[in-house]
């Protein structure tokens, strides 16, 4: 009988290897709409806070 396999025989990756494919992983943009209404035109900075693609980068 064959041993299925677990996360503990998953090859592990490093995150330069991961980051790679992030454009795949994260491709939505569910979040845009909600995202687009927190800017309003009393809004002078905003702090982009550096934990992803960078796709709501602007």
């Amino acid at each position: 009988m064959s041993k299925l396999p677990t996360i503990l025989d998953a090859k592990k990756i490093t995150y330069q290897e991961r980051a790679q494919f992030y454009y795949v992983e994260y491709d939505t943009n569910v979040d845009q709409h909600f995202l687009q209404s927190l800017v309003s035109s009393d809004v002078h900075s905003i702090l982009e806070v550096p934990c992803g693609t960078g796709r709501n980068v602007a």
